[in-house]
């Protein structure tokens, strides 16, 4: 993938061993580093990083921008 300088999964064979926690870790660790990061949750159960993160959708179609080009993911307080 262009400009794309590390691929780093986590991964496991067996549930509820904090794949999803350590995969967060990482990216806010990287992030807070002044790395640009981004996470792919492809859990066949439903994604657990929404709840981890505290993140909800805005708009039940999940548009990906508004008008103003701010996505419509926002954390909750």
């Amino acid at each position: 993938m262009p400009g794309v300088n590390a691929i780093i999964a986590v991964a496991s064979a067996k549930g509820g061993v904090g794949k999803s926690t350590t995969a967060i870790n990482l990216a806010l660790g990287f992030a807070n580093l002044g790395m640009k990061v981004g996470v792919l949750d492809a859990d066949i159960y439903g994604p657990s990083l929404p709840k981890l993160l505290a993140i909800k959708r805005e708009a039940a179609n999940h548009r990906r921008q508004t008008a103003e080009g701010r996505s419509n993911v926002t954390a909750s307080p």
